[in-house]
């Protein structure tokens, strides 16, 4: 099994990784200390056996490599064992299966007086850390020692002389919301039918809304005279299509966060076209004219409701 919740830094010096490692990869459900081993097969040792037993430094040959920590299974009651061997007999039997004690006829408080459990260890865990998702510092050296003195870095004033670096560290993209509307409001739902609005929500900042005039189907028609200049209709006109109002809400976050630029902007790229192809969905299927658009008629030609992102 693989847990994304540990991260694991790695500093590399020469022919050695020193690896800083979670105290408990298996949670509290685990309880022992488990081992550590390279893709290669290596051991990994704590540079401070003293204090890392739980965690800490560890370094191991080689360049940095997956590794994978294993730890005895939940242990598992197989049965019992008598106490005292030379009480062994017909009625007292040197081992008992489980759910033994009940067959020999005695009370529970003299039955496990004379028996004891035994246990054996499940089937062991692993819990896989890939090299891909861990923090490496190549040639940074081995770690420091650990002698009693607290180093205070100063971050901030290193990245801030040191723009270029930025894009590297976690952070988060900002805008992502008017982005949303950006793109939504230039959708054409189907064919050439554009949405008409898209814009965030006066009342709920953190929501975008988009709305479109969608024709009923089977497509209506109806004939609307023109106005004279004294407001006063006229028997000329045109032939308009009747459409209903259509009006989807969306919940949409302003920034979009990451471990690094790279990884945030591929959130913000799978997020968009998730949003988009949700609006598109909402807005996508015709309402029935027979029912004045309380129910919704699906399209027989497929490529009507195709969506078009050009």
């Amino acid at each position: 099994m693989t847990d994304p919740q540990h991260q694991i830094v790695a500093l590399t010096d020469d022919d050695t990784t020193y690896y800083l490692l979670p105290g408990n990869p298996f949670g509290d459900t685990y309880r022992r200390v488990a081992t550590w081993t390279t893709s290669a097969g290596d051991a990994l040792t704590p540079v401070n056996p003293a204090s890392n037993q739980h965690g800490g430094w560890h370094k191991a040959p080689g360049g940095v490599q997956d590794l994978t920590a294993t730890q005895p299974g939940p242990s598992q009651k197989t049965g019992y064992r008598l106490c005292d061997p030379g009480m062994e007999s017909a009625k007292l039997p040197a081992t008992l299966p489980v759910g033994g004690l009940g067959g020999l006829g005695l009370d529970d408080d003299t039955a496990t007086a004379l028996y004891r459990a035994v246990y054996v260890d499940g089937p062991p865990v692993t819990c896989l850390f890939p090299a891909a998702a861990m923090i490496v510092a190549d040639d940074a050296g081995a770690p420091p020692p650990d002698d009693g003195l607290r180093w205070v870095p100063n971050l901030r004033d290193e990245l801030r002389r040191h723009r270029a670096l930025h894009h590297l560290f976690p952070g988060h993209l900002e805008g992502f919301r008017q982005a949303v509307v950006d793109a939504a409001g230039a959708l054409p739902v189907v064919g050439s039918r554009y949405l008409d609005g898209a814009r965030v929500d006066r009342e709920r900042p953190t929501v975008v809304r988009v709305s479109t005039e969608v024709p009923y189907e089977p497509h209506t028609t109806r004939f609307v005279r023109d106005t004279g200049r004294s407001g006063r209709k006229l028997q000329r006109g045109r032939t308009v299509t009747e459409t209903k109002r259509l009006e989807v809400s969306v919940q949409v976050p302003d920034v979009i966060p990451g471990r690094n630029r790279a990884e945030a902007r591929e959130r913000w790229d799978a997020e968009l076209a998730s949003i988009l192809d949700a609006i598109v969905g909402a807005l996508t299927p015709a309402p029935c004219w027979h029912c004045q658009g309380t129910g919704v008629v699906a399209r027989k030609d497929a490529a009507a409701a195709a969506v078009s992102r050009g």
